[in-house]
């Protein structure tokens, strides 16, 4: 599913019109057609999170970046049936190869995320420190860290050094 989809989708779940979304994130109502058509796929970020704010999601979930592996596979499948579909209906020769080319991208790409689902699903090894297993506990906040900006890093670092000596005395 393509942002313009995503945004088309989210619209009509609120049973927006494309003028409510114009006004609220200060555009034309034509350019969020655009948006919707995917004739404009670009979109500048301000205005993704304007979209996002409108329609009452995150501009991760509009970018497709919080989809499960499972949704993008159904959705692909979902794809490769449409264009074989349309398949059958094309005469034109020209045509008939250019679908022909996406199935085969698409069912390429279908085999790669079967491979990420199956890592996904395959059991990952208990975390182990020189003490021994990791508690849950310590594996969210190794986890949290890892995600950490430079500066938050920095700063917890910080925190817990004079933690420690506090500890000490």
């Amino acid at each position: 599913m393509t942002i313009g989809e995503r945004i088309r989708k989210k619209r009509l779940e609120l049973d927006m019109t494309l003028e409510d979304v114009a006004r609220l994130i200060g555009v034309t109502r034509q350019t969020v057609q655009k948006y919707e058509t995917g004739i404009v796929s670009n979109i500048p970020s301000d205005k993704v999170e304007a979209l996002a704010k409108a329609l009452k999601t995150s501009p991760s979930d509009l970018m497709g970046w919080n989809t499960s592996i499972f949704d993008q596979i159904k959705d692909t499948k979902q794809e490769i049936l449409e264009l074989k579909e349309m398949l059958k209906s094309t005469v034109d020769p020209i045509d008939r190869k250019d679908i022909c080319n996406d199935i085969e991208v698409l069912e390429e790409s279908l085999l790669d995320m079967n491979f990420i689902k199956n890592m996904e699903e395959t059991p990952k090894p208990t975390p182990v420190s020189e003490s021994g297993p990791i508690s849950p506990e310590r594996e969210a906040l190794l986890k949290a860290v890892e995600d950490m900006d430079d500066e938050t890093a920095r700063v917890l670092l910080e925190m817990a050094k004079s933690i420690k000596k506090l500890r000490e005395k």
